[in-house]
């Protein structure tokens, strides 16, 4: 039953990394799609929510989004900036900065390999002071409005950060290692797809700049 099931989650997962590149490389809007991006992977994942979140100004704006509650909205329409420190910096108090840093801070701990920060337990680690915590931040508690998993991958371009998608299940216990792997194997090739696609863009601009 668990080979069957890493098997069907392995193709899940192809499925979806040949989904966002004929996504990306469709002639609309980069918002557009987007959007249409985390429609597909909400879908065809049969989760909740998703979101993704890209580098824009110094910040991590959230740039499409699908499936969260009303209550969630304000966070994600209002921008979503990214909790800061009296310097300026992105602070790792949030479960958003705290991917979005990659790693170096103490709270490494609750970090995959790869970076992203996941639980599908809604009660807090007991090696972990509640205190110390990052997951009770009043900005980011998803796990406190009513999604049990939580996911926060980092998408990468050319081993630097420059987004994160998000993916939130009601259900406790949605997500596993083994489906992290895939999931961080999905940031990577949609960072190398808008790296691309911002390389294209960039080009035309110049040919229609030179014209």
């Amino acid at each position: 039953a668990t080979d069957i099931h890493l098997q069907k989650e392995a193709e899940l997962f192809r499925e979806l990394n040949l989904a966002l590149l004929q996504i990306l490389n469709e002639p609309v809007p980069l918002e557009e799609a987007l959007h249409s991006l985390v429609a597909c992977v909400r879908e065809r994942g049969s989760f909740d929510a998703v979101a993704i979140r890209l580098e824009e100004g110094g910040d991590f704006p959230y740039v499409a989004h699908s499936g969260f509650t009303p209550d969630l909205h304000p966070i994600l329409v209002g921008g979503g900036g990214l909790c800061r420190g009296e310097d300026g910096s992105i602070s790792p108090t949030c479960l958003c900065g705290l991917v979005l840093m990659g790693g170096g801070h103490p709270s490494r701990a609750l970090l995959t390999p790869g970076g992203s920060f996941w639980t599908g337990d809604p009660s807090p680690p007991l090696e972990i002071p509640p205190e110390a915590d990052p997951r009770l931040n009043a900005r980011l508690d998803c796990t406190r409005r009513g999604f049990a998993s939580v996911a926060l991958v980092p998408i990468q371009s050319q081993d630097r950060i420059v987004g994160m998608l998000q993916i939130n299940h009601r259900e406790a216990g949605r997500f596993q290692p083994d489906a992290l792997e895939h999931l961080e194997e999905l940031g990577r090739h949609l960072g190398a797809a808008l790296a691309r696609r911002k390389a294209e863009l960039r080009f035309r601009d110049l040919v229609d700049t030179v014209d």
